[in-house]
């Protein structure tokens, strides 16, 4: 990078990061009313089953992706011998019987 596309980018930043500080929500202080809600929010959350929920995610994510391998590799084992199966079958079903 040259040091003009440098110098363009951290422009950039700094106006997000001036857009960001110098936002009217950022200036806002909450009053008792939302404070009361966070606090409720907050009570109610609690953080081992936040923890055990991600967890758990993490679990079923897991199995999900270890299933549609194994689930992948049959059909493509079946795939390839299904056409042998019909061929062999279809051979020996032409024979002449005696």
């Amino acid at each position: 990078m040259t040091t003009n596309t440098l110098t363009i980018h951290k422009v950039a930043a700094l106006t997000i990061f001036g857009w960001t500080v110098s936002s009217p929500v950022m200036a806002q202080i909450p009053n008792s009313e939302e404070l009361q809600v966070i606090t409720t929010l907050a009570e109610v959350v609690k953080p081992s089953g936040l923890v055990m929920s991600v967890f758990m995610f993490i679990g079923v994510w897991l199995v999900l992706k270890i299933s549609k391998t194994i689930v992948d590799d049959l059909s493509e084992v079946f795939a390839e011998r299904r056409l042998l199966l019909q061929n062999r079958w279809s051979s020996s079903s032409s024979l002449p019987t005696s």
